[in-house]
């Protein structure tokens, strides 16, 4: 599927939607210059099929660094822990943010483990991913 980037004026950002498994998500893609469209669309074609050759093991990467988390802070009066299988499948894909350089973000919809806050998970140049987050 070939990604179609618009630059973003009001964010200087190129954006577009991919698609993965029957849901949406965004791609934002931070620090080009506007006339940079084919190097933001290598990357952004590069980074959508990394994600959706690796979702899986970037859930087990979340679930990983936030499980303890979710179950010694952020769970509610008589609610039972929560497992690896049931974070992984609870969360879902909402967007990403790359850079440039080639790093990037990935955040997902957390549907409630932490009250409606975003994970963020963190992909270095190399995609590797290098941290997992609650934000907002």
């Amino acid at each position: 599927m070939a990604l179609q980037l618009q630059f973003r004026s009001d964010t200087m950002n190129f954006e577009c939607f991919a698609k993965y498994a029957n849901s949406e998500y965004n791609i934002s893609l931070a620090d080009f210059n506007e006339t940079a469209i084919e190097s933001a669309t290598v990357l952004a074609t590069q980074i959508s099929n990394w994600v959706e050759e690796n979702l899986e093991i970037v859930k087990g990467f979340a679930a990983a660094a936030l499980l303890a988390l979710k179950n010694d802070v952020w769970r509610v009066e008589n609610e039972a822990p929560v497992n690896e299988n049931e974070f992984i499948n609870t969360i879902e894909l909402n967007g990403l943010l790359g850079f440039s350089k080639g790093g990037f973000e990935i955040y997902f919809n957390d549907n409630d483990l932490f009250w409606g806050h975003i994970i963020k998970v963190d992909v270095d140049e190399e995609f590797n991913p290098t941290g997992a987050s609650i934000v907002g």
